[in-house]
């Protein structure tokens, strides 16, 4: 089981909306989880919704990468279910979660 927690933003066509608020046939921004660094990255429409319940939760960190953006952007944090997939750009391909450094 992989997801985002409730109160999760979502690009969608329409802005970001909350994860819990979905549904079938809204357009989202996805990208290929077998894709590897080249496959796009474009909005897809949702063909299934789905809920959980309680799963063990990891507190992702990220900040931008001063080789790709001068900004000083705070540190971002999400919180993700433990198998949730993540790229790892040195690696080039996505991990589970509760692996990412």
């Amino acid at each position: 089981m992989t997801g985002f927690v409730a109160g999760t933003l979502v690009h969608t066509d329409k802005g970001l909306v909350p994860i819990q608020e979905i549904k079938v046939g809204d357009w989202v921004l996805s990208r290929p989880e077998l894709g590897g660094k080249d496959a796009p990255t474009e909005y897809k429409r949702v063909t299934r919704a789905f809920c959980f319940g309680e799963d063990e939760l990891i507190r992702l960190s990220c900040q931008r990468d001063s080789e790709y953006d001068d900004t000083d952007a705070p540190i971002y944090i999400e919180f993700i279910t433990s198998n949730h997939p993540i790229w790892d750009e040195s690696l080039k391909e996505w991990i589970p979660g509760r692996i990412q450094t």
